[in-house]
């Protein structure tokens, strides 16, 4: 590990937005004009760098601000 660098997940509570306003993947995905896939690696966590448009994009669509939803976390060592 390099000396000084904290390693930070990006963690999201994006699934439990998704099923608590009754939508899938797909219907989401369609909403703010991005594949399934790409919701779904989000989801998963799989994309560690989303641009700040998607997140702002899936934020909006909730209603809420980024860091309701996304949040980076200390990865630990």
């Amino acid at each position: 590990m390099m000396e000084g660098f904290i390693m930070v997940i990006l963690k999201n509570s994006l699934r439990e937005c998704r099923e608590a306003a009754h939508i899938n993947q797909k219907e989401l995905a369609a909403q703010i004009g991005i594949a399934r896939e790409t919701l779904g690696k989000l989801e998963r966590g799989d994309n560690q760098n989303p641009c700040y448009r998607l997140v702002y994009e899936v934020a909006s669509y909730f209603g809420k601000p980024v860091e309701e939803i996304f949040q980076y976390e200390d990865a630990g060592e």
